[in-house]
């Protein structure tokens, strides 16, 4: 049957697909794409029926039309994501991820080797996992509806922003929509083409939590769509450290440093992501070394935004004054042993520990403490500008990230409001310190 009016057809595509009448629902949906090509939304429906039908080369041919429409438009990550259903029905189909590889060198100047293969889908290895309520999709069917949310879901979202411009016959996608996450912009091409193979995509329902503080880390995660919210515990309670949307990830501080999570992680709405396993990320990093570089510094980063946002003292800084702290950290790697303040003398700076461990110990108390990634300390010598109250030592080799006294003191002049609100809460702090003792 010919039909002329594309709602009714629609209307009787998915009445047929819906009783599994695969073949009739696919002649309607070819006949609306023949009409509107550049219709996104109703070529994944048309693969979705030429998959149902066993005719894989031909639905890998018209998801290959979308992801190279996202790739195109600069959104990655979507292509990505609709790179798992084509991966899924044709684990072999190397050429998608390498187009995706070029695209990306060309996008940031960055020639991909001759040479370069991607990797081949391989099945989630058999793992413990975090203890997140989020659920992974596999099988070609639960991909080729991830695959239809992503693409009705940036369409709906474009069109929205066009003001009424819905009925245009082309519409116009934006990279905008969608910000690139911060480590693919940082990674080689070959890196790239590496990582592409071995993301999982995994669906978050609304409240569900994805990480939660505490839990030993096995995997990271990337967001295609959606957004979470990023929460740590406080003396006050649950603090909210930030929202996350499309092109961020997360979860990498555990992976690098096998500490426990800093944060819980849960979905503000419906959420899409990509999972890498630990065992991946091992892969990527022996693979590419460089890797690693990419997700340290920008796990520095984020200790130090963490740090100023959660910790008391540093929340009493204006926003912009915490922005400027950030950037005045400096990094340093540490033999065991060491020791970094001293009681009695002069501190050097406030420290944050990045990996691995730090005794502290009070004369006439012994050892007091054990300080582990995350902790911060030095700060109550900056405030009062007083001698070090305790000895801290390395007891293996640790990374730090270190603010000398003379760049807290430009950011918070001693007699600044700041500075009195950051005495106020140090003396607080300190009289707690005492009474434990």
């Amino acid at each position: 049957m010919e039909y002329t009016d594309d709602e009714a057809a629609l209307k009787s595509a998915q009445e047929h697909s819906g009783a599994g009448r695969f073949a009739e629902a696919l002649e309607i949906y070819q006949q609306v794409v023949a009409r509107k090509p550049r219709d996104l939304v109703i070529r994944q429906k048309a693969a979705d029926m030429l998959a149902r039908l066993g005719r894989v080369d031909d639905a890998v041919t018209e998801l290959q039309v979308i992801a190279d429409r996202f790739s195109r438009d600069g959104m990655l990550l979507l292509a990505m994501a609709v790179l798992q259903a084509i991966l899924e029905l044709q684990p072999g189909h190397a050429q998608t991820q390498k187009t995706l590889a070029e695209l990306y060198a060309r996008k940031h100047g960055r020639p991909l080797a001759e040479g370069a293969r991607a990797v081949p889908r391989a099945s989630a290895p058999g793992v413990a996992h975090d203890s997140g309520e989020f659920k992974r999709i596999k099988g070609m069917h639960g991909l080729m509806e991830a695959c239809a949310e992503v693409v009705k879901d940036t369409l709906d979202r474009t069109r929205a922003a066009l003001q009424g411009e819905s009925d245009a016959p082309d519409v116009q996608l934006s990279a905008a929509d969608l910000p690139e996450t911060p480590l693919f912009a940082d990674l080689s091409p070959e890196a790239f083409l590496s990582v592409t193979g071995r993301l999982q995509l995994v669906r978050a329902r609304a409240g569900e939590i994805i990480i939660k503080e505490g839990d030993i880390a096995t995997s990271m995660f990337i967001v295609i769509r959606g957004s979470v919210s990023v929460t740590r515990q406080v003396d006050e309670g649950e603090l909210q450290v930030a929202e996350l949307t499309a092109g961020a990830f997360f979860g990498e501080m555990g992976l690098l440093t096998n500490a426990p999570r800093l944060a819980t992680v849960t979905a503000v709405e419906d959420t899409l992501l990509f999972e890498l396993t630990q065992q991946r990320v091992d892969e990527i990093l022996e693979e590419h070394p460089g890797v690693q570089t990419v997700l340290e510094q920008f796990h520095r980063k984020r200790l130090v935004l963490n740090l100023v946002a959660t910790n008391a003292l540093f929340r009493a800084l204006t926003s912009d004054e915490r922005r400027e702290m950030t950037g005045r950290f400096e990094h340093r790697v540490v033999e065991a042993g060491e020791t970094l303040l001293k009681e009695g003398e002069a501190g050097d700076g406030l420290y944050m520990l990045v990996r691995g461990r730090c005794q502290v110990h009070v004369a006439g108390k012994g050892d007091v403490a054990t300080l582990r990634e995350g902790d911060v300390f030095g700060e109550m010598s900056l405030v009062f500008d007083s001698p070090c109250s305790a000895t801290v030592t390395t007891l293996a080799q640790s990374a730090v990230l270190r603010l000398e006294p003379k760049a807290f003191r430009e950011l918070v002049p001693p007699k600044s409001k700041a500075a009195q609100m950051l005495q106020k809460l140090a003396s607080e702090r300190r009289q707690q310190v005492l009474d434990c003792g």
